[in-house]
């Protein structure tokens, strides 16, 4: 399932904090995915972070890293690149 975590006054980069903090993670283990303008303080916050193709450009600039495009299962392989220990290409 997904998880999209939007309070009122909040951006989904410090949601991203409170998430760590309950699961008792630090930032060095969490992988984010975006493709839209809500996705950049997100994608600005968490060091591996990814911008799919077709993303809109203040995503892509946003985000460490840049994928294929979703309809071409990009995120999903590389979420199962990242499970292997892999880095995704």
């Amino acid at each position: 399932g997904w998880i999209n975590v939007m309070t009122a006054g909040w951006g989904k980069g410090p949601a991203i904090d409170v998430l760590c903090e309950r699961l008792g993670i630090g930032l060095d283990q969490v992988a984010v995915f975006g493709d839209g303008g809500n996705d950049v303080s997100m994608l600005e916050h968490v060091p591996l972070s990814f911008a799919v193709e077709g993303a809109a450009p203040e995503a892509k600039a946003a985000a460490s890293r840049q994928l294929g495009r979703v309809e071409d299962e990009a995120v999903a392989d590389a979420v199962d690149a990242l499970v292997r220990g892999e880095m995704p290409r």
